[in-house]
């Protein structure tokens, strides 16, 4: 015949959280312990089936409302699965890194030089004045009685050509 557990098996979801429960000191809040149970047991009824009655029938932990608290069973059984023997953290000592000098160098234009047309007349477009403004006027011509006899639209143009001349025309 077999013998009777004495306590969760070591791994599972109950396990976990009594230890975890003990690290804690004892008594926390039972979202506290999700951390260390696996996510298909976040759920209520999960959470109660296979982690709280297990260890509410071990005596390992009693429920007081929203909080948990381990009982003298369960911080023995806890204190013989966790481990006591912590390696001695060594004092951290920081460093001093020597930092990075700038360098200042002049600029070299020969990297930052524009790219050389693909095909000879490629560049042809810029040969062409670009219009600066152009405006139209409106003038009419009235008889004695104030009736539009002739309507003449007088213009200018100015354009700027490849060279920077700046030039007007009347139209």
């Amino acid at each position: 015949m077999a013998a009777r557990r004495t306590g969760p098996r070591p791994g599972s979801a109950a396990h976990r959280a009594i230890c975890r429960l003990v690290e804690l000191g004892g008594r926390t809040k039972l979202c506290r312990l999700l951390d260390v149970i696996p996510v298909e047991y976040h759920t209520v009824h999960m959470l109660e089936r296979y982690v709280l009655i297990p260890l509410a029938e071990y005596a390992f932990l009693i429920e007081e409302g929203e909080f948990v608290r381990a009982t003298p069973k369960g911080k023995e059984y806890a204190g013989q699965h966790l481990v006591t023997h912590l390696p001695v953290a060594q004092e951290y000592v920081g460093q001093i890194v020597p930092g990075r000098v700038q360098v200042n160098r002049p600029l070299n234009l020969a990297k930052h030089r524009a790219v050389a047309p693909f095909r000879p007349g490629s560049d042809d477009y810029k040969k062409i004045p670009s219009l600066f403004t152009a405006e139209v006027v409106e003038t009419a011509e009235v008889n004695e009685h104030g009736a539009i006899i002739e309507t003449v639209k007088v213009g200018r143009v100015v354009r700027k050509l490849p060279n920077g001349e700046v030039v007007s025309a009347d139209v």
